[in-house]
């Protein structure tokens, strides 16, 4: 895919997800977790993954468990550029998101995949695994979570990751977990996620699987004043690591602003 026509992909990407985002209210997007990645913000953390991967011939198996209309896809295109990504996989339940992206890059190497994530990854036959994640998971509140969801999720999170994780946690622990759990050792993963789960008890289960269970590479928190998403008024914060234990003396890098 030439530059131009990434460009022009790109562009109206971002007219189409203002259109969608516009269809519902504020109430409703809160609900659904729905905040789209800024595309400036996507590049920006793609190059970070990128700076990671120290063979500049390695073939890219690139995967988005909650895709959107596909911001991070892109910015994978433009960082990685399209000879590296050997597969593409997006993963999307709602419907209007998943039609998106599916028309506007399914002809550029993206395979699209219709439905729930936790349900798919923790089937009898999961898609093939990613050696890079990038995500931005739904933002959605436990109290969101209907009980039966919760426990599903609390069961699923146990048996593939061995982490008991708290009811009060938001469904983006979930999809941190089992992504991890499902993509290749040794892949490198970028989350954008609520930073609340670094200041609360029931973020405990998540703060222990980073600092035990991943090399965490770098923890980018945001200025709780510079919201990344406009009505998600939630403060932000990038997780970056690799899927392997981290080495003796391992240190991470944690940045702000």
């Amino acid at each position: 895919m030439s530059t131009a026509i990434a460009n022009s992909i790109e562009s109206r990407r971002q007219a189409v997800q203002a259109e969608i985002d516009a269809k519902k209210s504020a109430a409703e997007r809160n609900r659904l977790g729905q905040f789209a990645t800024p595309y400036e913000l996507a590049v920006d953390i793609a190059r970070c993954v990128d700076s990671q991967i120290t063979d500049r011939k390695m073939e890219i198996r690139f995967a988005d468990p909650a895709i959107g209309s596909g911001s991070f896809f892109s910015a994978a295109h433009g960082v990685f550029g399209p000879k590296r990504i050997k597969s593409a996989l997006g993963v999307e339940l709602d419907n209007e998101f998943f039609d998106t992206a599916s028309a506007l890059w399914t002809g550029e190497g993206l395979t699209m995949v219709r439905g729930d994530f936790t349900r798919l990854v923790s089937g009898g036959s999961p898609p093939p695994r990613p050696n890079v994640v990038l995500a931005n998971p739904p933002y959605v509140r436990h109290h969101h979570l209907s009980r039966e969801e919760k426990e599903r999720l609390q069961r699923i999170a146990l048996e593939m990751t061995g982490v008991r994780v708290n009811g009060l946690a938001g469904l983006y622990v979930y999809f941190l977990l089992l992504a991890t759990a499902w993509m290749e050792e040794d892949g490198l993963a970028a989350w954008l996620v609520p930073s609340e789960f670094m200041d609360v008890n029931y973020g405990m289960a998540l703060k222990q699987f980073l600092a035990d269970r991943v090399t965490l590479v770098r923890v980018h928190r945001f200025d709780p004043d510079e919201i990344q998403f406009g009505d998600a008024l939630v403060s932000s914060v990038v997780l970056v690591f690799r899927k392997s234990a981290p080495p003796p003396g391992h240190s991470c890098e944690f940045t702000f602003g």
